[in-house]
């Protein structure tokens, strides 16, 4: 059987990340990611699962490392990678360990680091394993998604098998989070791309009845509330001027468009109450309609044409009082 139709016919916990890969697809973290690494590079991958992103990889014309402690799920990938290290990465020294001396020209961390107890002491190892002029791209969930604050608005934070709260996620991460660990770990944040996904459109399963608009308004203030996933180019720190030209830049940029698509998002959700405006006065004027042509009709009755001397005698007699 073809290796891919293997892996995804095995109904079991080894497998339960492989996803199929679509480098074309977008809005996509694992197109932004193939796209960040290139092709014909030398790539460490850490928690490459059974290999659904190293197939693509391999694809490209890179050279694959893997390192993936699930033995099962290692097995599989070997079949694609150069070599697949089985070692906990929660284990001091292990990626130091693993790649023996070995050098790449990319670091790729897709969904992992969220599941480490100490992401930035991984990402430090895997500075010291780039060549020069190489890099890590990172992808990593954002819990500061407008549905986790309006779960959270709720009472909930339920976790789930996959997504935002992964109930094997040991570490959450926002835009500001995400930047201090790159820091931490001796890299500058130089790229960022956004998976976006709107409110109510997640796992979290957040009913939009439930959410007045102006709670939601105020949710979307912030730049970041429809990011679902950055994923990111980090280059280690070498000091230079021109380096730290280039962080300058891309900060200035990204921070400009923050602002954009938070402008953006709060124009929306005015459109969209001034719509719900529109609409109810809409329905108030259709009732007012109605009920003038249930008027008109009983103004054309017999009844009451009969009874107009009544109703003039008892104006009259109201008016005398």
């Amino acid at each position: 059987m073809d290796y891919r139709l293997r892996v995804m016919a095995a109904n079991t916990d080894s497998f339960k990340y492989w996803a199929p890969v679509d480098r074309t697809a977008p809005n996509n973290a694992h197109a932004f990611s193939l796209a960040m690494i290139g092709r014909d590079k030398d790539v460490l991958e850490l928690g490459c699962a059974a290999g659904h992103v190293t197939q693509a990889l391999v694809e490209q014309g890179c050279r694959v490392v893997g390192i993936e402690y699930d033995a099962r799920a290692a097995e599989a990938a070997a079949e694609i990678a150069d070599d697949v290290v089985v070692t906990s990465l929660f284990d001091p020294g292990a990626v130091t360990k693993a790649v023996a001396g070995r050098e790449f020209d990319v670091v790729y961390a897709g969904d992992v680091l969220e599941h480490l107890i100490d992401p930035a002491g991984v990402l430090q190892e895997c500075r010291e394993a780039l060549r020069p002029g190489g890099y890590a791209v990172i992808s990593l969930p954002n819990v500061a998604h407008v549905d986790v604050k309006l779960a959270l608005l709720a009472g909930r934070f339920e976790y789930r098998d996959y997504g935002l709260l992964d109930r094997t996620h040991l570490r959450f991460f926002t835009r500001a989070s995400i930047t201090q660990l790159v820091e931490d770990a001796g890299f500058h944040l130089v790229e960022l791309h956004r998976v976006m996904r709107p409110p109510f459109e997640t796992e979290l399963e957040v009913n939009a009845s439930d959410v007045p608009s102006e709670i939601l308004r105020a949710a979307l203030e912030d730049p970041e509330a429809q990011s679902y996933q950055f994923v990111l180019r980090a280059v280690p720190v070498d000091g230079t001027a021109e380096q730290e030209a280039q962080v300058r830049r891309f900060a200035d940029i990204d921070e400009q468009l923050r602002q954009e698509r938070s402008q953006r998002a709060t124009l929306e959700v005015d459109f969209a109450t001034l719509e719900e405006k529109v609409a109810a006065m809409e329905a108030q004027l259709s009732d007012a309609v109605q009920a003038r042509q249930e008027l008109d009709a009983v103004y054309r009755t017999k009844t009451f044409r009969a009874t107009a001397g009544l109703r003039s005698l008892y104006r009259a007699l109201r008016s005398a009082r």
